[in-house]
């Protein structure tokens, strides 16, 4: 299941309705963890120019991965990196990877936001890239053209250890390049933090529960209930992660989001 949008979701019936005691609203938004040299400017790559597998990077670059600086032969019919003066290349079958250390009482629901854009000249079909944390998909991201936008993969949960997060080119025949700006690990609220909710109430059965657009809440392994839960802005259930949510509907909002996996990263715990 990739998302739902505009739809009413039953998932349990608690018994005949009634008048909703308390609303329960998300307050406690999504921030961003600490990713160092997240705009590739290290190391500094001459104007104009750029390098397949540059050292000195907290990034490791195989194949045909690497640096560009604005105007290059790679860049220069694109606009300028939107973080920097720099910006990674995946060529082909290309791929980075990086380590990512959670620390202690930071293990929590992550997902990976990214800037790209495909390649402004000589593209023959165009690149779709492959995200993943240890190993398991976590996202495709295929730029829709050669302008930066912003990308967000689906959530995963990694606890407190080191972790891999990798992205590789997937598209192999021909000339075929993605740009990639801007990579930032955004650590999401739980449902069961008392800190997410506003009050530090977490919701109860007789909730009317509120995400507001511009929000975002995991769903943890913890029993998750309210009566209704409207969605504004984003639910989900990290890749990894069980979870257990009983309420009488899921109502998703013209521009909310319900998201259990994402194309090429399906959902592998059990949701219930």
């Amino acid at each position: 299941m990739r998302y739902f949008r505009q739809v009413i979701l039953v998932f349990f019936i608690f018994g005949s309705i009634t008048t909703p005691i308390h609303s329960q609203t998300v307050v406690t938004s999504v921030s961003n963890a600490e990713l160092s040299n997240s705009s590739f400017e290290t190391p500094d790559i001459a104007f104009g120019m750029f390098q397949y597998a540059p050292a000195g990077s907290d990034w490791n670059f195989y194949l045909t991965a690497g640096i560009s600086d604005n105007g290059s032969g790679f860049t220069n019919c694109n606009p300028n990196a939107p973080a920097g003066n720099q910006v990674m290349m995946l060529q082909n079958d290309g791929s980075v990877s990086r380590g990512v250390p959670i620390g202690s009482g930071n293990a929590a629901a992550y997902r990976v936001s990214i800037k790209a854009a495909q390649r402004g000249c000589t593209n023959s079909i165009g690149q779709t890239i492959r995200m993943l944390f240890d190993g398991a998909p976590i996202g495709m991201i295929r730029p829709v053209n050669t302008t930066y936008q912003t990308y967000t993969t689906a959530v995963y949960w990694l606890t407190v250890g080191n972790h891999t997060l990798k992205l590789e080119g997937t598209v192999t025949t021909g000339d075929n390049t993605a740009l990639l700006d801007d990579i930032r690990l955004e650590k999401l609220p739980s449902w069961s933090q008392t800190s997410t909710w506003q009050g530090g109430v977490i919701p109860s059965v007789t909730s009317t529960v509120n995400i507001p657009a511009g929000f975002a809440v995991a769903l943890d392994a913890t029993n998750c209930v309210g009566r209704i839960i409207n969605t504004d802005g984003i639910l989900s259930a990290p890749l990894n992660t069980n979870f257990n949510l009983a309420t009488e509907c899921v109502h998703v909002k013209p521009n909310g989001l319900l998201e259990i996996g994402q194309e090429g990263a399906p959902y592998t715990a059990t949701g219930k």
